[in-house]
């Protein structure tokens, strides 16, 4: 679906609001304890079916753990920050979003959750979008990323998730994909018409396409 500049700005403005905290009110005050206990059960229980499938057993329990120990954390300051070679967070930085989207479906499903907007804002299509559906070819990944199991299935597991939260009841769900107009460019021709396929399709009633331009502000000292 394509949306007008106009129309970005207010998506982008909105967002802000959201995504900074600026939500009061009683009934918000009042839901929101319910929520989060809601999303902590759906969380672990998801969490607990994750497969990490890296070269160990030993290391699947130690990925498992450190994906709960950082979304504790998150779930506490609502902002986290992970920083370490991409061997060793990918995995974990991946898996938990992998899990939280899992959650997000079937807190949907059960009805628990009436409305969501999901926002994925990176520097150009959102990669689960330009790689074909439970898959992670070689061109999504960098070389040492093919060789390791764990990495790659962060690729083929969003693919599935990002599609199925495309796919969702649009009176439900909204997802976003933001990037900068100039991102486009960064994917190969065959991920770009892969995305704009997702774009085109009819099925995705919630997938909203949300290029934006980069703003250029200059600033003088006296």
């Amino acid at each position: 679906m394509k949306i007008s500049n106009a129309l970005k700005a207010l998506i982008l403005n909105t967002l802000v609001f959201v995504l900074t905290g600026c939500t009061h009110g009683e009934r918000f005050n009042k839901v929101i304890p319910h929520l989060q206990r809601s999303l902590h059960s759906g969380f672990e229980f998801q969490h607990g079916a994750y497969k990490p499938v890296s070269d160990s057993d030993k290391n699947d329990d130690t990925i498992k753990s450190e994906i709960l120990k950082r979304f504790q954390e998150f779930s506490k300051v609502k902002v986290i920050e992970l920083s370490d070679f991409d061997k060793t967070l990918r995995p974990i930085g991946v898996g938990m979003q992998t899990i939280f989207e899992q959650t997000l479906l079937k807190l949907i499903e059960e009805r628990t959750v009436t409305r969501v907007m999901v926002l994925f804002h990176t520097k150009a299509p959102a990669t689960p979008l330009v790689t074909p559906e439970n898959t992670a070819p070689p061109e999504a990944m960098s070389k040492p990323m093919q060789c390791d199991s764990a990495r790659a299935k962060t690729i083929s597991d969003r693919t599935v998730t990002v599609r199925n939260l495309a796919k969702s009841d649009p009176e439900k769900v909204t997802l976003y994909i933001a990037y900068p107009e100039s991102g486009m460019q960064i994917r190969k021709t065959d991920q770009q018409a892969i995305y704009q396929k997702e774009v085109a399709n009819e099925q995705n009633k919630c997938l909203k396409d949300l290029p934006f331009p980069l703003c250029q502000h200059s600033c003088r000292l006296s």
